[in-house]
C-alpha cells in the first residue's frame, strides 16, 4: 500500500510539474497503467464501483465516448476522453492507495507542499500589471486563472495539517503553506479564483473551525492583509465584479454562457460533442458583429451544458452534491460518535471546502478535464469508506465473542491487521 501511495503522489508531480520533467506525460502514463493493474489485481474494481459518484461517473465518460460519433469535432471528443479515462485511472490509484488515516495525512502533505512551492516558484509573476499567461508548472497551471483554482483546491487541506499537528513548530509551517497558497490564489489577480478562495475558507470557517471567534479573526487579518499591501490593479479587478457590464471580460463570458444554453436547446440530449464548443460558437452561434471568432465556455457547468447537454450537466451537478452531502451525514456520524475512530471528525467537512472551493472557481473556469475533480473524488471516497471501515470493525468488537476488550481507539497497525 505504501508503495501505491508513492506511486500516486509521483504521477501527480508528474502531472502539476511537467516543466520539471520533459518526458513526464509519456512516464506518468506508463506508471497510471501499472498502477492501475496492481490494485485492480490487489482490491479489484466492485468496491470502488459501488459509489454513485462513481457510477455517474461512468456515464459521463460514456456521453464522452459517444460524442466521437455525433460531436461536432470528433476528434476532440477523442482527446477529451484520453484525458477523462486518464484521470479516472489515477482516481481508481488515489482510492486505493489512501487505506489508513496515515496515509490521508500523507496525501494531504505532499498535496499542500506541492502547491505551496508553486505558489514560491511562481511569486515573480503575481500582481503584474499585464496578467501573464506563462505560470510555471502543467497546462492545467498555465494560465493565471486556472493556476489560482488550483491554489484554492489544496488551501483548505493546509489548514487541516495546522490543526492536525501537535507541535507549534509544526502548526506554523503548515500556516504557513497555507498562506503561500493563499498567496498564490489571489496574487493571479484572478476574480474567480479570489472569489472561490473566499468561499471555501468561509465554509471551513463555518463548518470546520471549533473556534469561531478566532476563525473570523484570523479571516478578517486575511482580508485586511489583502486590502493593504495588493496593488491598485487587483483592487480594480475585484471591483468589476459589481460593475460587470463596463468588463468586456465579464461580458464575454455572459455571451458564451447564453450560447451554451442555446446549443443545448438545440441539442437537449447529447449537446455538441465533447470538446466542441468552441467550435460551435464560432460556426453557428457567434454574433456576426462579434470580433472573436472562436470563444471558451469560461465555466464547467456551462461547457457542460453545452457540449454534453442536459443530462451531462445534471450528472456533473449530482457527482459535487451527492459528495458534499455524504462528507455532511459522514460528519454528523462521526461527531455522534467521538472516541470511536481514529478519523478526525473535522476531516469530511475539510474535503468539502476543497470541494466548495472546486465549485465556485468552477462556474468561472472551462476545466471540466482537469484532474481537480478525479483527486477531489479519490480523496472524499477514501475518506469515507475508511470511515465505514472503522465503523464495522467497532461494531465487530462489540458483538463477537470471546474477542478480547479494547480501546475505542484503535492504532492503525491493530486496524491493518482486523481488516485484512
Amino acid at each position: 500500500m505504501r508503495l501505491l501511495l508513492l506511486g500516486y503522489v509521483c504521477i501527480l508531480a508528474l502531472e502539476y510539474v511537467r516543466f520539471v520533467v520533459p518526458m513526464g506525460a509519456r512516464i506518468a502514463m506508463l506508471l497510471s497503467l501499472t498502477l492501475t493493474v496492481v490494485a485492480l489485481v490487489r482490491f479489484g474494481i466492485g468496491e470502488l464501483a459501488r459509489y454513485p459518484q462513481v457510477k455517474a461517473l461512468g456515464i459521463f465518460l460514456l456521453l464522452t465516448a459517444l460524442a466521437m460519433l455525433h460531436g461536432l469535432l470528433r476528434l476532440n471528443a477523442y482527446v477529451e476522453l484520453q484525458a477523462h479515462v486518464g484521470y479516472a485511472l489515477l482516481m481508481l490509484i488515489g482510492y486505493y492507495a489512501m487505506r489508513d488515516q496515515v496515509s490521508i495525512n500523507r496525501f494531504a502533505a505532499f498535496f499542500v507542499l506541492m502547491h505551496a512551492g508553486l505558489g514560491f516558484i511562481n511569486l515573480p509573476h503575481y500582481w503584474e500589471a499585464e496578467r501573464v499567461s506563462g505560470y510555471l508548472g502543467s497546462y492545467f497551471t498555465g494560465d493565471g486563472n486556472d493556476f489560482g483554482w488550483a491554489m484554492v483546491i489544496a488551501a483548505p487541506l493546509g489548514l487541516y495539517l495546522s490543526m492536525r499537528s501537535h507541535s507549534m513548530t509544526k502548526r506554523m509551517f503548515w500556516l504557513g503553506c497555507f498562506l503561500m497558497i493563499a498567496i498564490g490564489a489571489v496574487g493571479t489577480q484572478s476574480r474567480g479564483a479570489s472569489l472561490a478562495l473566499a468561499a471555501a475558507l468561509f465554509y471551513f470557517w463555518i463548518a470546520v473551525s471549533k473556534r469561531k471567534t478566532l476563525g473570523f479573526v484570523a479571516l478578517g487579518i486575511l482580508a485586511l492583509g489583502v486590502i493593504a499591501y495588493a496593488p491598485a490593479a487587483y483592487v480594480e479587478r475585484m471591483q468589476t465584479i459589481t460593475q460587470y457590464e463596463q468588463d468586456s471580460s465579464a461580458m464575454g463570458r455572459i455571451a458564451a454562457w447564453k450560447n451554451a444554453v442555446e446549443m443545448a436547446v438545440d441539442h437537449p440530449l447529447l449537446g455538441v460533442g465533447a470538446g466542441s464548443f468552441n467550435s460551435a460558437y464560432g460556426r453557428y452561434y457567434r454574433d456576426p458583429d462579434e470580433p472573436q471568432r472562436w470563444i471558451s465556455a469560461h465555466s464547467i457547468y456551462f461547457k457542460t451544458l453545452g457540449e454534453y447537454g442536459f443530462p451531462g450537466l445534471f450528472l456533473l451537478l449530482y457527482i459535487l452534491y451527492r459528495t458534499w452531502r455524504r462528507n455532511r451525514e459522514l460528519r454528523r456520524e462521526l461527531v455522534a460518535r467521538p472516541g470511536e475512530r481514529e478519523m478526525p471528525d473535522y476531516l469530511p467537512e475539510v474535503v468539502n471546502s476543497c470541494l466548495i472551493g472546486y465549485a465556485v472557481g468552477g462556474a468561472f473556469l472551462t476545466g471540466i478535464n482537469y484532474p481537480h475533480l478525479y483527486v477531489l473524488l479519490a480523496l472524499c471516497l477514501s475518506v469515507d469508506r475508511l470511515a465505514r471501515e472503522q465503523a464495522a470493525a467497532v461494531a465487530e468488537t462489540q458483538t463477537e465473542p470471546g474477542l478480547p476488550e479494547r480501546s475505542p481507539v484503535f492504532s492503525g497497525a491493530w486496524q491493518a491487521q482486523r481488516l485484512r
